[in-house]
């Protein structure tokens, strides 16, 4: 039976996390401005009275789905951020310790 070592490698991880946390920056930009910017804006002109309530109830709805969206994607990017962080510090913890081993050795 062949074993296979796997690698992390903190940087990647790392920058992993920084290009998912942009792209939720960018995806939050674009609903914000496009969707609950000139759109919203032309909604409002196209309807009136209630039916405009309406409409607007209903894109409010939507602007709570976006930004639990945001916030997850967020969270899945710290989340890799705190892994990277945590596992190279018990790595190097656990490196630590063994050169502490090898030095009272002698």
């Amino acid at each position: 039976m062949s074993e296979e070592l796997t690698t992390l490698r903190y940087k990647e991880l790392r920058d992993l996390a920084d290009r998912i946390k942009t792209l939720a920056e960018q995806y939050k930009s674009i609903y914000e401005d496009r969707l609950y910017g000139s759109f919203k804006k032309d909604l409002k002109n196209a309807f009136q009275g209630d039916d405009a309530d309406t409409a607007m109830n209903q894109l409010d709805g939507l602007n709570d789905d976006f930004e639990a969206m945001y916030t997850t994607i967020m969270k899945y990017s710290k989340h890799l951020s705190d892994a990277a962080d945590a596992y190279e510090n018990k790595m190097n913890t656990l490196r630590q310790t063994a050169q502490n081993l090898t030095r009272d050795r002698k």
